[in-house]
């Protein structure tokens, strides 16, 4: 079986790991207060049992999992690439098979500060949308954004009317490009290993998981 094609399914490691992380909801549910660290311990070592691999290795590869399913949701959640693609494309769509349905809760209330750095590049690499702008961004800029009477030495001077079409402008084609860019997502994946606040990338794709 081809990389490409292995990618686009978990591997049975991955499944076990899954299924018995899903069995311990200490390890997942957000709470208010911080979980007791023996419960935790108590949680990892059984997974650890049930994987067969060191506790380290089970934190390092489920964290792995977590991030890139929030990362794949904030895509959708940001209109920046459609659910379909995503259930389409070979390095996502074993992320919305149901296997992490378990993890919805954590959808309610995420922000990008939840997920790793190399995850966020990751992923915005293979669809080409780090620098890309979701409908709802663009037009809260454009809708909310102060409107000055003279806004700038490029606009001095012009009737008021004019730099609100201006902004109708921006607006439809900054929306245009983001749909081509929706339509036709690049293939190309990978997981750059630069900046200090990566510890350690490893792909959740990779043979060694």
């Amino acid at each position: 079986m081809c990389s490409t094609h292995r990618s686009a399914y978990w591997l049975p490691n991955q499944i076990l790991l899954i299924k018995s992380v899903e069995q311990l909801p200490i390890l997942y549910t957000p709470t208010y207060e911080p979980p007791c660290e023996a419960d935790l311990n108590a949680a990892w070592s059984y997974v650890s049992l049930e994987t067969a691999l060191p506790q380290s290795l089970c934190k390092l590869r489920w964290s792995i999992i977590r991030w890139s399913y929030l990362k794949i949701h904030q895509l959708m959640r940001d209109h920046r690439v459609p659910r379909c693609t995503l259930e389409s494309h070979p390095q996502t769509r074993k992320y919305l098979d149901g296997n992490l349905n378990f993890l919805y809760p954590l959808l309610d209330d995420f922000t990008d500060e939840d997920i790793a750095s190399h995850v966020h590049r990751r992923f915005d690499k293979i669809f080409d949308v780090k620098n890309q702008a979701s409908m709802e961004m663009v037009d809260l800029w454009l809708r909310t954004r102060e409107k000055p009477r003279l806004c700038n030495e490029h606009c001095k001077g012009w009737n008021e009317n004019d730099v609100s079409c201006l902004y109708d402008q921006v607006k439809e084609m900054s929306l245009t490009y983001q749909k081509v860019d929706d339509e036709i997502p690049s293939t190309s994946g990978g997981c750059p290993m630069k900046g200090n606040d990566d510890i350690m990338c490893i792909s959740s794709d990779s043979e060694e998981e």
